[in-house]
């Protein structure tokens, strides 16, 4: 019944508009309008309006006041979207007639725009909405009351003329043709370019129609969504890409620039859309940042992108070249130049060493070992690495060197004290213990310190008894002495000790030294000179041992003197030094006559040397060792040149002084005896003689 009161009033209206402009008219509701062209109009509620003739002229039309507010009525929106919070044309709630709104509820997009940002690949994205229709809902619930009305008027048989200005106000707006919106203004024209209407900013096209999708006005580019309205200050996804924009307070988009909305912050790139799951750099301050799925930038969050790690600071971006702490955990880590984080590496920052592990974080007060080299470090409580310091940790003690690394099984020496350590396999320094580095052995007391110049008793523990016997010595570079002397002063006068190859004392005396030979292994006492002489070659030595025993005998003399030692080498199978030194073999060598010799030889003095020649003391050591050498090799008898004995191989085993020789009471026959007398002439022409008896055998008178 309301369709027929409306349709009834609509064609009133339009034969009373029609007649004051002097044209026919035909008659209401009847279908002789050819005169006009048939427009489709949606009026919201339960009553749909049917099509109407409209007049072929716009201009004719007369805009007229609304009946009740006087003024020219505008079609508001009462709907609203819940999904952009903005006000948007009410659509019809009823059934969907052809070129009616689709139901608010249905999903619809319509006539995208064939031009698109800067990259179409990335446009914006929109939530899908319900289909309305643009301007509509209070005029629908003014078609409801003035239809009840006319119904009531209707019965009675009577149309209030009166109400006709308020129809045709209600078609001064919006309305839809052939599925395109377009806006008609109090004048009846169709309405072009921008148009705010109800609170919401619509385009309309050249020809009037209503832009919907993107469109780029004026250089800018805008979203209108599929019921005309465009975004403002509000996020928005274009359905199509599903990418997130933002329109700004005049629906453009925002473009190379961020955005606060609801306390997050959004950057917008040139062609517009946010970044979304994905890396970038602002141009603007160089800094790196991270779109979330929602195009929000990450804050506080740690990131993986393509296998590193990035953590993004409260305010956003990323850190670079730069070291940092994590509130979350408190770690310390350090982001490389493209904004991810150092792991398994060193890093140099302010002059200070950094190790990061292979999760990022430094070592903080804790010991660590790098897998590259295997040192051992230790990172200190701001994550750098500890140099030239000592560090406790539980009942151990570390050292850490100029370049950081903890000594590992090896020998060092502290510079601030001076101590001797070592560093065990873990790198803590050893305590207590015996260790033995090389062919040394060392002892450490409770803090790791080398003990020296220490004397240890039998059960290698260190003592402050007299020493003795089977006790052990350290010395000044704690070292424990083996095969070797010490020199100490007892009840005011030298004292030696001799220690075995186990570093144990095997003798003591203030005179002679046990010492180990070189060839054969055994021990012998020896004058303590065995030691203390400066080392020479056995050449030299040999030259000097003739030059002080026999030096005034000349070549012969000196030769004689040779072979015996060079006999009782090969007869004991000890070494030339241990023939010369052993104890009450040779006076040169306890007199102090030897040592003179070989210090003169061992710092090159040229009198020394040349005294040495001049006697023919290196002519009788080479000699020597050509005559026994020829024994050892080819068997052939051992004679000494110009010697005169009657022995046809110089087999002598000893010799000395005749004045000894008596005083030992050795019996001359049963030793097997011969006197060498040389007689020569002082630098003053004065005449000497001076004798050796050479003997066999050692044996006493009876």
């Amino acid at each position: 019944m309301k369709r027929k009161i409306v349709c009834a009033l609509l064609a009133t209206a339009v034969s009373v508009s029609l007649s004051v402009s002097g044209v026919p008219v035909a008659a209401a509701g009847g279908a002789g309008n050819s005169a006009g062209t048939a427009v489709k109009q949606t009026v919201s509620g339960d009553s749909k309006m049917d099509e109407t003739a409209e007049s072929t002229d716009p201009s004719a039309e007369t805009v007229l006041p609304d009946a009740q507010s006087g003024e020219e009525s505008r079609p508001s929106d009462t709907s609203g979207s819940s999904q952009t919070g903005t006000s948007e044309p009410a659509g019809s709630t009823g059934d969907s007639e052809d070129g009616e709104p689709a139901d608010e509820n249905e999903d619809t997009e319509s006539q995208q725009p064939s031009v698109t940002p800067a990259e179409p690949e990335q446009q914006p994205e929109e939530t899908p909405e319900a289909e309305v229709t643009p301007g509509a809902g209070e005029e629908d619930a003014a078609l409801n009351d003035m239809a009840e009305t006319m119904e009531t008027e209707q019965e009675d048989g009577e149309i209030d003329p009166a109400q006709i200005p308020q129809v045709m106000s209600l078609f001064q707006q919006w309305q839809q043709e052939d599925g395109v919106w377009y806006y008609y203004n109090a004048d009846g024209q169709r309405a072009t370019g921008w148009l705010e209407e109800g609170g919401n900013l619509y385009y309309l096209n050249p020809d009037g129609s209503m832009a919907t999708g993107w469109q780029q006005i004026d250089g800018k580019w805008y979203y209108f969504r599929s019921w005309g309205a465009t975004f403002r200050n509000e996020l928005f996804t274009d359905p199509d890409d599903g990418n997130v924009y933002y329109a700004l307070s005049d629906g453009s988009m925002a473009a190379n620039t961020w955005i606060k909305v609801d306390e997050k912050d959004y950057y917008f790139r040139s062609w517009g859309a946010a970044f979304r799951n994905e890396k970038f750099t602002d141009p603007a301050d160089g800094n790196i940042y991270y779109g979330l799925s929602d195009g929000s930038i990450a804050k506080n969050s740690w990131i993986q992108i393509s296998g590193k790690w990035y953590y993004f600071r409260g305010w956003g971006a990323a850190f670079r070249n730069e070291k940092f702490t994590d509130p979350a955990d408190g770690n310390i880590y350090y982001s490389l130049s493209d904004g991810s984080m150092a792991t398994n590496t060193w890093v140099q920052i302010g002059g200070k060493w950094y190790y990061f592990r292979g999760w990022g974080a430094a070592f903080c007060d804790e010991i660590f070992t790098d897998p590259a080299d295997g040192n051992i470090y230790y990172g200190l409580s701001d994550g750098s690495m500890a140099t030239n310091t000592w560090v406790t940790r539980g009942n151990k003690r570390y050292y850490f060197r100029g370049w950081g690394a903890a000594f590992r099984n090896e020998k060092f020496t502290d510079p601030a004290d001076g101590n001797i350590y070592y560093g065990s396999s873990d790198g803590s320094v050893v305590t207590d213990q015996w260790v033995q580095i090389g062919s040394d052995w060392y002892c450490f007391d409770s803090q790791g310190r080398a003990y020296r110049n220490q004397w240890f008793d039998s059960s290698e523990k260190p003592t402050g008894s007299e020493p003795a016997v089977g006790f052990y010595y350290v010395g000044s570079d704690g070292v424990m002495l083996k095969d070797t002397y010490l020199k100490t002063q007892k009840d005011g006068a030298d004292y030696y000790y001799s220690f075995s190859g186990t570093g144990a004392c095997n003798y003591a005396d203030p005179q002679y030294v046990r010492v180990r030979d070189s060839v054969n292994g055994l021990y012998y006492v020896v004058e303590h000179q065995y030691y203390t002489d400066p080392q020479v070659s056995e050449r030299d030595l040999m030259a000097a041992i003739c030059a002080a025993e026999a030096g005034i005998q000349r070549t012969t003399g000196m030769t004689a003197v040779a072979m015996v030692i060079r006999n009782r080498m090969d007869a004991y199978g000890y070494s030339m030094k241990t023939a010369i030194y052993q104890q009450q073999q040779f006076e040169p060598a306890r007199n102090g006559s030897l040592t003179r010799y070989l210090q003169g030889i061992s710092s090159g003095t040229a009198s020394t040397m040349q005294e040495l020649t001049n006697a023919g003391a290196y002519i009788a050591a080479d000699v020597s060792e050509t005559i026994m050498n020829n024994y050892k090799t080819n068997g052939t008898n051992r004679v000494v040149p110009d010697f005169g004995d009657t022995r046809e191989d110089f087999d002598y085993m000893y010799f000395m002084t005749p004045a000894a020789f008596e005083r030992l009471n050795l019996d001359p026959e049963k030793c097997q005896t011969y006197t060498y007398t040389y007689t020569g002439t002082t630098s003053t022409g004065e005449t000497y003689t001076s004798s050796h008896i050479f003997f066999v055998d050692w044996v006493r008178k009876s």
